[in-house]
C-alpha cells in the first residue's frame, strides 16, 4: 500500500508539473499591421486561452490567444472570428478593418508565413508574431552578423508577394533601401547592399520598400581588428581608436557549384520520370542532356546507375501533348534532340511538321511574335534544314527584320540572347553579321554590375547568347567599370558567371522560395555554366528522305493554323520589377501547363545522323542498348 501511495504521489507530481510548464504564461512579440498604420505593436505576455469556438476545447498559449489578449475588446478594435474556414480560426475584423475585396488577414511567426489557423499555432517565448492586412512585410538577412573591422558585409531584403498561381514567394526589393542607423543606400537590382564596416561601435539596420512594412532591425556587432604589436608588412590605422590592423583580404567570389546543381534537378524528379509540367520537363531534359554523357555522375538523375535518365525516356514514350502552342512544341523539339531522340517521329508524332505547317510563306505562328519564329530556327538548323530551303531563308529575314533599333528583339535580354543563337551559324552574310553586332552591343550596354542581367533566367539568355559569338562569359564585365575591377572598387570585375554562382542555393537550385521557379532558373543555370549553346547541346538529324523529295522549295507551305496564344496571362518573375508576359521572357506559354509530354520511345529512335550523311550511334542508343532490356 505504501508504494502504491507513492506511485500515485509521483504520478501527481509529474502530470502537475507538466501542466503548469506547459500552461506557464509566454512573452512574444505581436505587431498587428494595416494598411492606415500599427493597430498593436509591443511586447505581451500570454497566458492560456480556451482555443474552441464553443468554450469547450483544451487550454493552450496560442497565436489566437496573443490577439484576444493584446487590448483589442474594446469596440472600436475588437476581433471577429470566423471558425468555419479551416484549419482554424480565420480572423474576419479588427476594429473597422474588415476582410473583403480581394483583401486578407496575413500571418508570420519569425517572418515565416503562418501554415495554421492561429488558434493551431502553439506559441513559444521569444515567437514574433505578425498579423498584416492591405500591407506586406519586407525580409532581411546579412551573410555575417559579427564581421571584423575592415569586412564588407552584403545586406539582402526581400519582399513578400504571390505570384500567378496564388504561391506565396519572397522577391528581392529592387527599388528598396537599407537603412544603417539614420544614413540610407540604394539597394541593387538584387536587392542588396554591401557595407564596409569602419570600426567596432555596434549598429543596426532595417530594410524599406515604398508600400510594405519596414524589415525587423537586426544588430551588427563588429569584432576588433588584428592588432599590430611591431613590424613589417601592410598597416591602416584604425580611426576610432588609433589602432593599427591587418586589412581584410580581397573577398574570394563564389563558384558555381555545377555537382550541386545536377543533384538538385535530380533530386526534384517525379514518380513518373518528368520534372512537372511540360515546360519544367523539357528545360531540365535540356540541361541534363548538356552533360554529355550517360556515366557522368551528375547527369544520371536519383542515382549512379542511370534508373533517373530510364524513366525520364519512359516518360516521354509513353505521354502526349494535348493544346500545345507552337513554341512547346519547338521546345519539346529541342528536348528530344538534346537527348539523341528523333523529332521526326516520337510516338507517332512529328515534331518537325507541327513547325513547319505554321509557316505563312515569311513566318511561323503569330506574326506578331517573334520568339516562335526565333525558336523554329534553332531548331530546323538542327533538322536537317540549311539556306537551301526558302523556309529558312524567309525565316531568317523575318527575324532580322524584327529586330529594334536599340539591337534588341522585343527589348528583351532574354530573346536578344535567343536571337544571336538562332542566327549565329549564318554569319557569313553580312546583314546578319551586323544584325549580330547590334544585338552584342546591346547585351553589353544592360549588363549590370552584378556581373548579370537583373535576374538568372535573364543572365542565362545572355550567356547562350554569348556562347553563339564564340565569346567567353567570364571575359564580360560592364564595359562602364572597366577600369575600376579591383576588389575595392567599382563593379569588383563580376561576370556573369560570378552572378549565377552568387545566386546559387545551398542545396545547389538557384535561389527561390518558388521551388518550380527554383527547377526552372536552375535548369536555365546549368545549360548556361555547361559552355555549350543549345545548338551544340542539340544532336543534328537529317530530313527524311520522303520529306525531302517531296518538299517544293519555290512553295513555301502554308499556315494550318495559329498555334500561338498572344493573350497570355502575367507572371510574377521577381521583385518590384513585377510582371513580364511570358511570351517575353522565355517563349513558354505558362498558363497551358499540361502535364503530358511527348517522346519517342527508344526502340523507335534511329541511330543519329549527321549532315555529313555518316551514321552514327548517340550515347543513349548505346546506354539504352545495354539497360532497356530490363522493360
Amino acid at each position: 500500500m505504501k508504494k502504491k501511495i507513492i506511485f500515485i504521489t509521483l504520478v501527481s507530481l509529474l502530470i502537475f508539473c507538466f501542466f503548469n510548464t506547459v500552461h506557464a504564461d509566454t512573452t512574444i512579440h505581436l505587431d498587428i499591421e494595416t494598411s492606415t498604420g500599427p493597430l498593436f505593436n509591443q511586447d505581451i505576455t500570454v497566458a492560456p486561452c480556451d482555443n474552441s469556438n464553443n468554450n469547450n476545447g483544451t487550454m493552450a498559449i496560442t497565436a489566437y490567444c496573443a490577439v484576444l489578449q493584446a487590448g483589442l475588446q474594446q469596440p472600436s478594435l475588437a476581433s471577429t472570428w470566423d471558425w468555419s474556414w479551416p484549419p482554424g480560426a480565420f480572423l474576419s475584423s479588427v476594429g473597422s478593418t474588415t476582410n473583403g475585396n480581394g483583401i486578407y488577414w496575413g500571418w508570420f511567426v519569425n517572418s515565416t508565413l503562418g501554415s495554421t489557423g492561429l488558434n493551431e499555432y502553439n506559441l513559444a517565448s521569444g515567437d514574433s508574431i505578425l498579423l498584416n492586412y492591405g500591407i506586406n512585410p519586407l525580409k532581411i538577412s546579412v551573410d555575417n552578423q559579427s564581421p571584423t573591422v575592415g569586412n564588407t558585409i552584403k545586406f539582402t531584403v526581400t519582399e513578400f508577394g504571390y505570384d500567378s498561381s496564388f504561391n506565396p514567394v519572397w522577391s528581392p526589393a529592387i527599388g528598396g533601401k537599407i537603412v544603417i542607423e539614420s544614413n540610407s543606400f540604394d539597394l541593387d537590382d538584387t536587392g542588396s547592399y554591401s557595407f564596409t564596416v569602419p570600426n567596432t561601435n555596434t549598429f543596426t539596420v532595417k530594410g524599406q520598400l515604398a508600400n510594405f512594412l519596414d524589415t525587423p532591425q537586426i544588430t551588427i556587432t563588429p569584432t576588433a581588428p588584428i592588432i599590430i604589436s611591431g613590424g613589417g608588412g601592410p598597416q591602416l590605422t584604425n580611426s576610432s581608436d588609433g589602432g593599427t590592423y591587418i586589412p581584410s583580404p580581397p573577398a574570394v567570389k563564389p563558384v558555381f557549384d555545377i555537382k550541386k546543381a545536377y543533384d538538385f534537378l535530380s533530386s526534384q524528379q517525379k514518380d513518373d520520370g518528368s520534372f512537372g509540367d511540360n515546360i519544367y520537363t523539357d528545360w531540365t531534359a535540356l540541361a541534363l542532356a548538356s552533360g554529355n554523357n550517360t556515366d557522368q555522375t551528375p547527369a544520371s538523375p536519383h542515382d549512379n546507375s542511370g534508373a533517373g535518365w530510364i524513366k525520364l525516356i519512359k516518360y516521354y514514350a509513353d505521354s502526349k501533348m494535348d493544346n500545345a502552342t507552337l513554341t512547346d512544341y519547338e521546345r519539346r523539339a529541342m528536348a528530344l534532340m538534346a537527348l539523341g531522340l528523333n523529332p521526326y517521329n516520337t510516338n507517332n508524332e512529328n515534331y518537325i511538321q507541327k513547325i513547319t505547317d505554321s509557316f505563312d510563306g515569311k513566318q511561323f505562328g503569330d506574326v506578331n511574335e517573334d520568339n516562335d519564329d526565333i525558336f523554329a530556327l534553332i531548331v530546323l538548323q538542327n533538322a536537317g534544314f540549311t539556306q537551301t530551303d526558302g523556309i529558312i531563308n524567309s525565316d531568317i529575314s523575318f527575324i532580322t527584320s524584327e529586330q529594334k533599333e536599340d539591337g534588341s528583339w522585343d527589348e528583351s535580354v532574354d530573346m536578344t540572347g535567343a536571337g544571336i543563337e538562332a542566327l549565329s551559324v549564318f554569319n557569313q552574310d553580312q546583314e546578319v553579321k551586323n544584325v549580330l553586332t547590334k544585338a552584342e552591343a546591346y547585351l553589353k550596354q544592360n549588363q549590370k554590375n552584378t556581373g548579370g542581367w537583373g535576374n538568372v533566367s535573364s543572365t542565362a539568355w545572355a550567356v547562350e547568347g554569348i556562347l553563339a559569338l564564340s565569346e567567353k562569359p567570364e571575359d564580360w564585365v560592364p564595359a562602364r567599370n572597366a577600369e575600376s575591377l579591383s576588389d575595392t572598387g567599382g563593379n569588383n570585375g563580376n561576370t556573369p558567371l560570378n552572378y549565377l554562382a552568387a545566386n546559387q542555393d545551398i542545396d545547389g537550385g538557384i535561389k527561390d522560395d518558388n521551388t518550380q521557379n527554383k527547377l526552372w532558373e536552375t535548369s536555365y543555370a546549368v545549360t548556361a555554366l555547361s559552355a555549350k549553346t543549345w545548338n551544340q547541346i542539340m544532336q543534328k538529324f537529317e530530313k527524311p528522305k520522303i520529306l525531302a523529295a517531296a518538299e517544293t522549295k519555290t512553295e513555301p507551305v502554308q499556315k494550318i493554323a495559329t498555334l500561338k496564344n498572344s493573350g497570355l496571362e502575367n507572371v510574377n518573375i521577381s521583385g518590384s520589377q513585377k510582371i513580364k508576359t511570358i511570351t517575353k521572357i522565355k517563349s513558354e506559354n505558362l498558363v497551358n501547363q499540361n502535364t503530358a509530354a511527348v517522346i519517342n520511345a527508344v526502340n523507335n529512335s534511329p541511330a543519329t545522323t549527321t549532315k555529313t550523311g555518316t551514321q552514327k550511334e548517340n550515347w543513349f542508343a548505346n546506354f539504352f542498348k545495354k539497360i532497356f532490356s530490363i522493360f
